[in-house]
C-alpha cells in the first residue's frame, strides 16, 4: 500500500551541484521519500521502484536512478545501495540542497559515521519528522526476521529526527504501517563543462550556407 504523492508539485525546485566539490568530482545524494509504503512486500525492487518514482517525478533533481537505503531477506542495504568497491569508499554524500553532507562515502553511511541526519525530502525541503522503513541494523544488514518483507510482520525502522546510526536503526514495528523510505542516487559528477547550445536545424542550414559562400569567395579572390 502506497500513501502520499511525488513531489513533483514543488516545480520551483532545481538542484545545484555542490559548491564544495570541484569540476570532474563524483558524488551522490540521499532523501527522505514523501511516499509512504508499507513494509509486507519481500522484494527489493518494490522499495526500489517507490522511490525512483517519486525522484523521476521530481524534475529538479538530476538525471540518474535511485534505490533505497534497504533490506529484505535476500538483499542487504549495503548490497541495494553499492555503487562498487572504490566508490563506496570514497564517493561523498549529500543530502538534495546540495550543501549539507551526509557521510564521506557510502562505507561511512553505514559504519556510524554519518555526519548529519537525513532529514530532507527529493525537494530539498525538511521532511515531516516520522519513522523510516529500512529494515537494516546501522551497518546496512538485515536482523534476521525483521527485514522488510520478513514473516511475522515486523520490520526494522530508522527515524528522520535521530542523530548518528539511529538514523538507520531505531526500533522495529510492524510491517503494515505506512511510513517513508530513505533513498539514494547513483554516482553523479559535477560538470565543469559549459553547455554549448545545439543550433535548430534552419539555423544550422543557415549557418552551413554562410560556410559554403565564404569558401567561394575565398576560391575567387585566389583565381583573381
Amino acid at each position: 500500500m502506497l500513501l502520499g504523492a511525488p513531489a513533483a508539485a514543488n516545480a520551483a525546485f532545481v538542484f545545484t551541484p555542490p559548491s564544495s566539490l570541484a569540476a570532474g568530482a563524483s558524488y551522490r545524494l540521499v532523501f527522505v521519500s514523501d511516499l509512504k509504503t508499507t513494509a509486507t512486500n519481500s522484494s527489493i525492487s518494490f522499495y526500489n521502484n517507490l522511490v525512483n518514482t517519486e525522484a523521476q517525478a521530481n524534475l529538479g533533481l538530476p538525471s540518474t536512478s535511485w534505490t533505497a537505503i534497504a533490506s529484505t531477506a535476500l538483499v542487504s542495504a549495503t548490497s541495494n545501495t553499492s555503487c562498487g568497491t572504490i566508490c563506496d569508499a570514497t564517493v561523498p554524500i549529500f543530502l538534495t540542497d546540495g550543501v549539507t553532507e551526509i557521510a564521506l562515502s557510502t562505507n561511512s553511511l553505514f559504519g556510524g559515521g554519518i555526519l548529519n541526519i537525513i532529514n530532507e525530502t527529493s525537494a530539498a525541503q525538511t521532511a515531516v519528522s516520522s519513522y523510516v522503513w529500512t529494515g537494516s541494523t546501522s551497518l546496512g544488514v538485515g536482523p534476521t526476521g525483521a527485514q522488510l518483507g520478513a514473516t511475522g510482520n515486523v520490520g526494522t525502522y530508522g527515524s528522520d529526527y535521530y542523530s548518528s546510526s539511529e538514523v538507520l536503526n531505531y526500533a522495529q514495528g510492524s510491517t503494515t504501517t505506512s511510513l517513508p523510505l530513505y533513498a539514494i542516487s547513483g554516482v553523479l559528477t559535477v560538470s565543469g563543462v559549459p553547455s554549448v547550445p545545439v543550433p535548430e536545424p534552419a539555423s544550422a542550414g543557415i549557418l552551413a550556407l554562410g560556410g559554403l559562400a565564404a569558401g567561394l569567395l575565398r576560391r575567387r579572390r585566389k583565381q583573381g
